[in-house]
């Protein structure tokens, strides 16, 4: 591999983590509290908290009128939370997406500096004493680093699906309630 080669694909692994990293202050509208309750799905978990501080976690079973139905245990009857009265509103979640971005930054770092040990042993396994050209431990450094960032983002993505998370759906962050 020629070190033109090398550094090109070093350049397009940095280029393409930063796709990976979420952009912030996007110019998206604040959701609506109406909004938020009818994107939720059938069968999603969802945790309320309602204007008299009740807080209900529960699968949601849909919308009758301007109530939310939620089912907290599979014998109860569904319970109605009117939508108005809505103070805070989450939805249960996987964090795989997340979990393989921490591990795709995680893993190219961590294989960029093994690639330079590795790529330094050979380096001095190959010259001994003489002068020698550099490129090899950067080739080196090059590969380990995206086979690094690539199994760091399966080992990540695989650590997130299992952890599951409450995210906030209404307010966001920032955001009070309306």
């Amino acid at each position: 591999m020629r070190r033109d080669a090398a550094f090109g694909l070093l350049m397009g692994a940095a280029v393409g983590t930063l796709f990976l990293v979420p952009a912030h202050g996007s110019a998206q509208a604040a959701p609506t509290r109406e909004s938020s309750v009818n994107a939720l799905e059938v069968g999603q978990r969802v945790r309320v908290r309602a204007a008299d501080a009740l807080s209900i976690e529960g699968v949601f079973l849909g919308l009758e009128g301007q109530d939310m139905l939620l089912r907290t245990t599979p014998a109860e009857q569904a319970r109605r939370v009117p939508v108005d009265r809505l103070e805070a509103l989450w939805v249960r979640k996987r964090a795989t997406g997340k979990g393989a971005k921490i591990g795709v930054i995680a893993g190219g770092v961590l294989g960029v500096g093994l690639g330079i040990i590795i790529g330094l042993v050979i380096q001095n396994l190959d010259c001994g004493r003489e002068v020698c050209d550099n490129s090899s431990t950067f080739e080196v450094a090059v590969v380990v680093g995206v086979v690094g960032a690539l199994g760091g983002g399966a080992a990540g993505g695989l650590i997130g699906y299992l952890v599951r998370s409450w995210s906030p759906v209404w307010p966001v962050r920032g955001q009070g309630g309306s």
